[in-house]
């Protein structure tokens, strides 16, 4: 019997960061934890945009704006007058500091990601080993629950890292798992490097996105002075 799962990536903030109070435009050399979310949706944004020849569709360009507005809120961002420009400007650097911090933080997950992928095949081969080794102490006393995880491909375009677990109740069966994992083995690591391989031109994809952010926020100069019309 085995559960399976996958692991997902998830863009949450890191609890251990110092947390800062919103200041006024401009004047916030730091960002709070709070800010990670929008700060990688302002980096997501920026990657699909490049991907797409710099152009954001009308509900692209919406999200860029709940984004500005979220933003607003954490920086504290004073309410814009009619013909004032300082506001704007402030606000794009606040924007600036945001995007390369969403920017690092993807770049970071996709460095831990690479890590594992390096070390999994080592892993799958030391699950083997502990699994013949079951098979080798005759009967249990209880059943023996075995995770592992290795690289799968989800329908035609999504690699994912696969989580299972074997749950062996006899010696018979653990025999027979070893043998199925080592027969895998190979299957997993050519799926691995295929993986790893994504994985790294994903990196280079972030590497070459953080060139354009200067350019998405330029573009997006009336959508921010929208946003800071709106600022109570």
């Amino acid at each position: 019997m085995s559960a399976t799962g996958y692991v997902t990536s998830l863009w949450e903030p890191d609890i251990a960061e110092r947390k800062s109070k919103p200041n006024q435009n401009g004047k916030s050399p730091g960002v709070s934890a709070e800010a990670t979310p929008v700060a990688c949706e302002l980096a997501s944004i920026a990657l699909t945009r490049m991907q797409q020849d710099g152009r954001l569709s009308v509900r692209q360009r919406e999200g860029l704006r709940r984004a500005f507005a979220t933003a607003a809120g954490l920086f504290g961002w004073a309410p814009l007058e009619p013909g004032a420009q300082e506001p704007i400007e402030a606000a794009t650097r606040d924007l600036m500091t945001l995007a390369e911090r969403g920017a690092r933080f993807l770049d970071g997950q996709l460095a831990a990601e690479l890590a594992e992928k390096k070390a999994e095949t080592s892993q799958l081969k030391r699950v083997a080993k502990t699994v013949s080794k079951l098979a080798e102490q005759g009967d249990f006393d209880e059943p023996v629950e075995v995770p592992y995880c290795h690289t799968a491909k989800e329908g035609s375009q999504r690699w994912v890292t696969k989580v299972e677990k074997l749950t062996l109740t006899n010696s018979s069966e653990a025999e027979e798992a070893a043998r199925g994992l080592e027969k895998k083995l190979d299957g997993w690591d050519k799926l691995r490097v295929e993986m790893v391989s994504e994985l790294k031109g994903k990196q280079r994809e972030l590497a070459e996105m953080r060139k354009t952010l200067p350019s998405l926020l330029q573009s997006s100069r009336g959508l921010l002075s929208e946003v800071l019309a709106t600022v109570q």
